[in-house]
């Protein structure tokens, strides 16, 4: 998988105004600890990204498309986005062949109930199944898993089962300020005291696997 950062921080969309949005399933309060008006990173306008990523799928998959994320929102919202590099011929079979073959589609926010620290990341499943998972950690210290299976992916009219949240316990008294990806079951985070940890998420449960300064 190859993951660029983009530098425009407005994605224009052709069917922009008709986005889907969802909130997250979460033991946290929407109101409580997401004051919006107490950054001051706030962009003024609302569209504009804090961070964005491009997610390309493994070669293998054979797809034409790839992933935008974006976070939005004063960093409470995430927007990830199918885009296509070209128009596969109509023979052409990809792991994500509904994506591919598809018309220009919306783009798909999902609200958490406070502030994401950096940029969620995007992986990709193995070569024989369609699939991608979604890492994002909040300030308060709330892992969020997203899951995404078959040729729809997030724009599944039915989704089901698709996200899970987790305490982490090793940022008690740390501020986490960093999230990379290992692979889609394992990411590091960075604190920011330079200490960092590796996460894997094992039947279910995140377990700390390392931690170093």
């Amino acid at each position: 998988m190859v993951v660029y950062s983009l530098a425009s921080a407005y994605w224009e969309h052709a069917t922009h105004a008709e986005l889907i949005t969802y909130q997250v399933p979460t033991t946290q309060a929407f109101d409580q600890l997401a004051d919006l008006n107490s950054d001051n990173n706030q962009l003024t306008q609302s569209d504009h990204a804090i961070s964005s990523t491009a997610c390309f799928p493994p070669i293998r998959t054979n797809s034409s498309g790839y992933i935008v994320s974006r976070l939005i929102g004063n960093s409470t919202k995430l927007e990830l986005s199918w885009v296509q590099l070209n128009r596969p011929s109509t023979t052409t079979q990809s792991t994500y062949n509904a994506l591919d073959h598809s018309p220009t589609l919306p783009p798909v926010r999902f609200e958490f109930p406070n502030k994401l620290i950096h940029q969620p990341v995007v992986c990709f499943g193995d070569e024989d199944a369609a699939s991608v998972s979604v890492f994002a950690l909040s300030v308060t210290g709330q892992l969020y898993q997203l899951s995404f299976t078959g040729e729809s992916l997030f724009y599944d009219e039915d989704l089901a089962d698709w996200s899970h949240e987790w305490a982490v316990n090793a940022l008690n008294g740390k501020a986490a300020v960093l999230l990379e990806s290992v692979d889609s079951n394992r990411v590091v985070v960075g604190c920011e005291d330079g200490s960092a940890f590796a996460l894997e998420v094992a039947e279910g449960e995140p377990t700390n696997t390392n931690c170093q300064h």
